[in-house]
């Protein structure tokens, strides 16, 4: 028998009249000031938000299953522990596969 596949994580597609990423958007009541800097696997945004300002956002745009693995690690190295030279986490979102 053959075993059922798994499904990708539900990520939220770009339009290309209105794409998801943009400068002034809101993305889970962050708002997107500007680009930071861009990777093979996604961008980084400065963001604000109430009292906090000069954080940032990474954006995974790869949705394979590797990167999006490695990206939840990331998330969990980046949560779990206090690095120093490394910013800490206040906030993050990860769909699981449903």
């Amino acid at each position: 028998m053959n075993s059922p596949k798994k499904k990708s994580p539900k990520i939220r597609s770009q339009s290309n009249k209105q794409p998801y990423i943009k400068k002034g958007r809101i993305v889970g009541g962050w708002k997107l000031i500007r680009i930071l800097g861009k990777g093979g696997n996604g961008e980084v945004w400065e963001v604000s938000k109430d009292s906090y300002a000069n954080h940032a956002m990474k954006f995974l745009k790869r949705t394979d299953k590797p990167s999006y693995e490695r990206f939840k690690a990331e998330v969990h190295v980046l949560s779990s522990y206090q690095i120093e030279g490394v910013i800490n986490l206040v906030d993050s979102d990860l769909p699981e596969v449903r």
